[in-house]
């Protein structure tokens, strides 16, 4: 290693030509970066979707999930089965093993070919969709909204959606508008007077509205196409089409027995900005799209369409989701260049200027390395990898400080400078390897964290070990080159001489005097430092610092959701979204800070019995109240709405942890799952603290389930075909579909709405024989009125209830609850033996996500013992290093404590780079005392010079670690507060750590010395001296 770092040293070019190409490199490679809010990611998810028109949710259960469920039951990469039944549709959600033999491609043509194969599912289904789940980015919510009609609002909303679509867009969707539709309305009365049916309706209209080509005359000159024209694309059209020629010959046309309209879908509704009715535009991108530049064209075309739409309409933003992008780009070079100021003037306090400037220059050089890989691998800039950045900016010039620190030493005691910058960096090239080493492998557990989680948090590590391997090159190739060549600088400066002296001062009069003597009273200082270590963990055991792996921050969007029983009409829903939409903006008063910036709301989306209303809230920096307290009083202000079955208020940007409390009970019939659940859900609500406690088995729509009478057997109706009749007129018969323009329109044929709202127009039906006999409903038919089921969710193949619930963690704990429930689990599990109840939610996904992290950790720090081992030749002495792992804890805790901070995920993250710097100073202090061994000098006189020696070294480390991380904490911004805990960890967790390295890792060595000395005197009966069992002592110089 020393005759290639001489060798570069030697000729300049080659360093500096590296420095050039690593800068150009990355400033390309960060410029051709996808900027993006999060990495993209495979969910391992197969989704199936299957439209059953006007079922049940059991009819859609029995009929649809089983059949499914049990042909692609036994695919071995599957892993779990979440299905649900509701009213129409079945969806399904295929969980795939982590693990598997064949890609998600493979998989999924397997489960379209099982499905395809199965013969006895319902006719009247339309073709299963099985497709990945892939992992889109929103980037813009923009709305539309003023006072117009519902058709002029939806067409200018589609010339908007296209005109994006031409400015490069590729991912635009449109909520809050309603398909067009054309209804044939046909009374019971009029089908009987004329002797028709709808089905004979439906088929006229079929025959009569269609294009089709019929051939082609040629003749010698030319060829003639012959197509007949005549699909009709209008209502108005379609009211004049002849339907029966009556006995006179006059012709009986569709609108004098039906009602044409030709409007929107019934029952649904738009959504509303701020009271206006609006659309809602969502911006999302590809994998090959920047969201910066995304959301620049979006705002461009907002500023430049403004101004051409009509008076009255207004096109305003929702939410720019890359904005956190840009502000954490922003915070990240804010913090960059403060960060390298302070880092500079902490060098230029204990080192000379052209030290201190190349030494801060490898910051740069570092992250343009990463840049540029990132870039070669194809990777994006997102929210987490920018984290990393921030995270190892604090950090990323330890090395360089150990060798630039070590040059400086020798050139001051009078070496020339190229061979005090290759002896300087020579003799610390290992320890810096290893130090470099041990980081790395500190961040390894974070590339193993399972789940969706780990898929994200795996882009961090990668980051922070590619600054570091960067910054290693850099320290070792780069920085002896720029401080071996030119003349030796001299202090003359009188500010340069007095710091010099203060510094000595310092170290020689103040800090080795107290070094000695805890030298000598060493076990004292342990002991003392051991008692620390168990108070600061009393803090965390004793709740007076909690742990929150991932806790509510403040956010810029909340979001309310209303629900009513099945079958409430969409007014109920319109009048419940207004009474919150009013609400959340009566937060805004004239005589305080501004709380909300915009609302949306839609109702009837999806279900008529369902509504949500979005809050924009201004920015975290400009109001005074927390978006929880916000929350709060927007759940006040709504107070209770009449006939609701839910209301819902939550952060849209809650943690990625899951709920609180989620138990799951699954088997059983529907009633047991009911009645477990109601008990359930009142246990919980008994305890304080717990809020928001629900079950997701809602009762559905009262339902009318007819059974057909002997005597209508005997007529020779069957029951298929009595259901037939019953749906064409109250759910409709689809005649056909037609593309009017960019729209595809339904053509519906069904009873008029007058005649399909009340339970008595059922009994006044007649159902039709083959023979064309009219017999009255209720003589071959009885009903019987039940509560259907709104839902039905079933998990591997067993219906399967939720029953969930949010803790204010500040009065309790999720696992304090579930722990004291288990023995009613017990209890109830013992009366009802089909079902079986399951704990999991935040708690059980913290944990998989803890064991993991173990798991991982275990072999990281098994791994930095063989490297230490490897280096120091000996294997107490790593142990002795990794002991200062667990009390670089000491300083973090007790900095949150203070400060009033909870312990978070990422205050780990802080932890784990504070672990990477204590174990690098540690190893070159036990290093440096392990040289002076090797050069004869004896135990105690080595690590008495040590400290001293090293003090300058340490002491730059943690100033320049606190210094890159300062701006941080002091920073006041929104990104900023979610990144606090980590640099909280780093900075109080290092000031501490400061003093474990000067003062507790000598009397470690000591004490370790010492122990060697027992085991030696038991084992041979003499007592040695310390050099005799100190393997350093006994080495070659290396």
């Amino acid at each position: 290693m020393r005759d290639l770092i001489r060798e570069v040293a030697r000729h300049p070019v080659l360093p500096n030509l590296l420095m050039i190409v690593f800068l150009v490199a990355g400033f390309f490679g960060y410029s051709n970066l996808y900027r993006e809010t999060f990495p993209p990611i495979n969910i391992d998810m197969i989704t199936v979707s299957v439209v059953y028109p006007g079922a049940s949710s059991t009819e859609v259960e029995e009929g649809v999930l089983r059949q499914i469920e049990r042909a692609i039951k036994g695919t071995p990469e599957i892993k779990n089965i979440e299905s649900s039944a509701s009213e129409g549709i079945a969806f399904l959600n295929l969980e795939l093993k982590e693990r598997r033999s064949r890609d998600t491609k493979e998989i999924l043509q397997d489960v379209k070919s099982k499905i395809d194969k199965i013969t006895t599912l319902p006719k009247d289904i339309e073709k299963p969709e099985v497709q990945e789940i892939i992992a889109t980015d929103t980037v813009y919510l923009m709305v539309l909204h003023g006072d117009a009609q519902e058709r002029v609002l939806r067409e200018m909303a589609l010339d908007i959606k296209d005109e994006l679509f031409a400015q490069g867009l590729s991912q635009v969707k449109l909520e809050g508008i309603r398909d067009y539709e054309i209804t044939i309305e046909v009374s019971e009365e009029k089908l009987r007077a004329y002797g028709i049916t709808l089905q004979q309706i439906s088929q006229i209209i079929q025959q009569s509205s269609v294009n089709l080509p019929a051939g082609a005359i040629r003749t010698k000159n030319r060829e003639y196409k012959i197509e007949i024209q005549g699909r009709i694309y209008t209502g108005k059209n379609y009211e004049n089409l002849a339907i029966v020629t009556k006995e006179d010959g006059t012709l009986l046309r569709l609108n004098q027995i039906a009602k044409v309209h030709d409007a929107f879908v019934e029952g649904k509704s738009i959504g509303k900005f701020n009271t206006k009715r609006a659309v809602l535009f969502v911006v999302e991108k590809t994998k090959e799209e920047d969201s910066i530049e995304v959301a620049k064209q979006v705002r461009d075309y907002i500023a430049a369409k403004s101004k051409e739409l009509p008076p009255g309409m207004k096109l305003a933003t929702l939410a720019d989701f890359s904005k956190n992008i840009t502000d954490r780009i922003q915070l990240l070079i804010k913090n960059g260049w403060q960060g390298l100021l302070l880092l500079f003037l902490c060098l230029w306090l204990f080192m000379n200027l052209r030290l201190s400037f190349w030494v801060t220059i490898g910051i740069p050089i570092s992250f343009a390395f990463t840049g540029f890989v990132l870039f070669a691998l194809g990777s994006s800039l997102n929210m987490i990898n920018l984290f990393g950045l921030i995270l190892v900016l604090g950090i990323v010039v330890d090395d360089a400080i150990v060798v630039g620190e070590n040059i400086y030493r020798r050139q001051k005691e009078g070496t020339s400078m190229m061979e005090a910058a290759v002896d300087g960096t020579s003799e610390m090239s290992w320890p810096v390897i290893a130090a470099v080493s041990t980081t790395v492998l500190a961040f390894m557990p974070l590339f193993f964290v399972a789940g969706v989680l780990g898929k994200f948090i795996s882009v961090l590590p990668l980051v922070v070990v590619l600054t570091l391997i960067g910054s290693l090159i850099e320290s070792l190739f780069i920085l002896p080159a720029h401080l071996g060549h030119g003349s030796p600088t001299k202090s003359t400066s009188k500010i340069r001489q007095t710091i010099d002296a203060s510094i000595e001062y310092v170290i020689h009069r103040l800090y080795a005097p107290v070094y000695h003597v805890v030298l000598q009273y060493r076990y004292i200082a342990i002991s003392l430092m051991f008692v620390i270590f168990t108070m600061s963990l009393s803090l965390v055991f004793g709740g007076f610092v909690k742990y929150i792996m991932f806790p509510e921050g403040d956010a810029l969007f909340l979001k309310a959701e209303v629900a009513f029983p099945e079958g409430t009409p969409v007014s109920y829903t319109q009048n419940a979204t207004s009474q919150i939409e009013n609400a959340a903006l009566s937060l805004n008063k004239k005589d305080q800070p501004r709380l909300v910036k915009s609302v949306y709301s839609i109702s009837g989306e999806g279900k008529e019995n369902t509504g949500s209303v979005y809050v924009t809230l201004v920015g975290p920096e400009k109001r005074n109240l927390h978006s929880k307290d916000i929350l709060n009083l927007w759940r006040d202000r709504v107070g209770k709405i009449d006939y609701a079955t839910s209301a819902k208020f939550f952060n849209l940007e809650s943690s990625p942890g899951g709920k609180d409390i989620q138990i799951f009970l699954e088997g059983g019939d529907l009633a047991e799952l009911q009645y477990i659940s109601q008990e359930l859900q009142i246990m919980l609500k008994n305890y304080q603290g717990v809020y928001d406690v629900k079950s997701d088995l809602k009762p559905g729509k009262q339902e009318m389930h007819v059974a057909l009478k002997p005597y209508g057997r005997m007529m020779g109706i069957t029951l298929q075909n009595l259901a037939l009749q019953i749906r064409q007129g109250f759910h409709g018969l689809e005649a056909l579909k037609i593309q009017r323009g960019r729209d595809e329109i339904k053509v519906n044929i069904k009873y008029p709405r007058q005649y399909r709202q009340h339970i008595i127009d059922l009994e006044r039906i007649r159902i039709r024989t083959d023979e064309g006999t009219e017999i009255p409903f209720s003589e071959i038919a009885t009903v019987e009125i039940k509560r259907g089921v709104s839902e039905i969710l079933r998990r591997n193949s067993q219906r399967r209830v939720e029953v969930t619930a949010k803790v204010n963690k500040t009065l309790v704990t999720p696992q304090y609850i579930l722990k004291d429930m288990r023995k009613n689990f017990l209890a109830l599990e013992k009366k009802y033996r089909r079902v079986k109840i399951k704990t999991e939610g935040a708690q059980s996904e913290n944990q998989r996500v803890v064991d993991s992290l173990v798991t991982g950790f275990v072999f990281g720090i098994l791994g930095i013992y063989v490297i230490l081992t490897l280096i120091f030749r000996s294997y107490l002495q790593p142990m002795l290093i990794m002991t200062t792992i667990p009390l670089g804890l000491i300083g973090a805790i007790l900095g949150h404590f203070l400060l009033g901070y909870e312990l978070t995920m990422l205050s780990f993250f802080g932890v784990v780079a504070l672990s990477g710097v204590v174990v690098n100073d540690s190893l070159v202090l036990i290093e440096q005392i392990n040289n002076a061994q090797r050069k004869g000098v004896n135990v105690l006189e080595s690590v008495q010079k040590a400290g001293p020696l090293r003090f300058r070294a340490i002491i730059l480390t943690s100033m320049t670690t606190v210094a890159g991380v300062t701006p941080l904490l002091t920073e006041q911004s929104f990104q900023a507060q979610f990144l606090k805990p980590m640099a909280l960890s780093l900075a109080a967790g290092l000031i501490f750590a400061t003093v474990i390295m000067l003062f507790i890792v000598p009397c470690f060595y000591l004490a370790l010395n010492d122990i060697r000395r027992v085991f030696h005197w038991l084992k041979t009966g003499y007592w040695p001296t310390a050099e005799q069992v100190e393997p350093a002592s006994t080495q070659e110089q290396h």
